[in-house]
């Protein structure tokens, strides 16, 4: 079948129109590996084959676009292709010769995104290792880079934590390390250590307290008087993990009472 014209598309693909008028976008390395320049020609067995070679090209074309946005690992470029409805053997092509360049590289990855990790969100070992494990990167990979990580490192970052979330506590002080407790393991910090840090922070309550026992105060007053008054009003700071001591000096204040 003979070639009868060829027509620049983008990039590095070549619109080929053929005698019984067939048009295939061809990628120009497929055109020099079979000499399509120079013979002009080809039988259907040959053409089958370069459309089966020209779909790989494809694939693996995808994917480094895929790829020059930022480093993906082996797992998200097949899901990637897998959308994109490529076939199997195509991906399995495309992939293949990424790792041979060197585009698919799980060590340069997992370190990429561990230094993003801790350069633009506040995750913690845990966190990040799970994240690398669901994009496929191998548990022993993830080790290797993770334990580089200095302790002090993960410290600091757990202080920042907390120092930025008690600027905003409306909470008594065994509420507020309950509820940071909880966001830091889920953040993916080790116990241990958030417990030694928990038990070694101060964090000044006394605002937190007097807004919480007014609106208290106030909202009870309209309904109860006297000593049920009191008493409701101490089981609701009680269960809001405020002190006896706050306790009983805030309502020493409104009533004139000593306790």
């Amino acid at each position: 079948m003979k070639i009868l014209e060829y027509k620049q598309c983008k990039n590095n693909i070549y619109e080929v129109t053929f005698e019984n008028g067939e048009k295939h976008k061809l990628y120009d390395d497929i055109i020099l590996k079979y000499e399509l320049l120079i013979e002009k020609k080809v039988n259907d067995k040959t053409l089958k084959k370069i459309l089966e070679e020209n779909e790989k090209m494809t694939a693996y074309y995808i994917a480094l676009k895929y790829i020059s946005i930022r480093m993906r690992s082996e797992k998200e470029i097949e899901a990637y292709l897998k959308k994109k409805n490529t076939d199997n053997a195509n991906i399995d092509y495309a992939i293949e010769r990424l790792k041979k360049e060197k585009y698919i590289n799980p060590d340069s990855y997992a370190q990429a995104y561990i230094n993003d990790a801790i350069n633009l969100s506040m995750y913690g070992p845990k966190k990040i290792e799970d994240s690398l494990l669901k994009l496929g990167i191998e548990k022993s990979t993830i080790d290797k880079y993770i334990s580089k990580i200095d302790s002090e490192v993960w410290q600091d970052r757990i202080k920042k934590i907390l120092d930025k979330k008690s600027k905003i506590n409306k909470n008594s002080a065994s509420i507020f390390k309950k509820k940071m407790f909880s966001h830091l393991t889920n953040l993916g910090y080790n116990i241990s250590m958030i417990n030694e840090l928990l038990s070694n922070f101060k964090i000044d309550t006394s605002n937190a307290f007097i807004k919480e026992a007014d609106k208290t105060w106030g909202l009870l007053e309209r309904k109860y008087s006297s000593k049920e008054l009191i008493l409701r009003f101490k089981n609701k700071m009680f269960t809001k993990g405020f002190s006896t001591e706050e306790i009983n000096s805030f309502i020493e204040k409104k009533t004139d009472k000593s306790f």
